[in-house]
């Protein structure tokens, strides 16, 4: 990474314009799971702060949110204090999506801490 590097990942014009679920398994190539691992988690690994645009994505669900985004506290083992440092949302249209964001980061940070890493 280099010194502040960031970038924007724009969810609807990037990824998909109705991206929905959790899982490549349950619900296709669309999924919360898919842009994690395909695109949100070699951002973070290559920047130091990525920005996810919601605004030109449709039909958000919660699941996919959690599963998309929120999740890598739990992959990257951060609190929520370094995952606002390297993540940065924008959601215009629907700006209560960012506070639900954080919040479910939380929680995944707070469930490694309990259970510990996956194997």
């Amino acid at each position: 990474m280099t010194e502040h590097s960031e970038v924007i990942i724009d969810i609807g014009l990037d990824f998909a314009k109705k991206p929905w679920g959790r899982t490549l398994a349950k619900h296709g190539l669309f999924s919360g799971e898919v842009f994690r691992e395909k695109m949100f988690k070699p951002a973070l690994k290559k920047y130091d702060i990525v920005t996810i645009n919601l605004s030109n994505a449709r039909g958000l669900g919660t699941s996919f949110l959690h599963e998309a985004i929120s999740k890598v506290a739990y992959d990257f083992d951060w609190n929520l204090k370094t995952f606002k440092q390297h993540v940065k949302i924008v959601s215009d249209v629907r700006p209560e999506l960012k506070p639900l964001i954080f919040e479910f980061a939380e929680q995944e940070y707070e469930r490694r801490a309990r259970f510990g890493a996956k194997k």
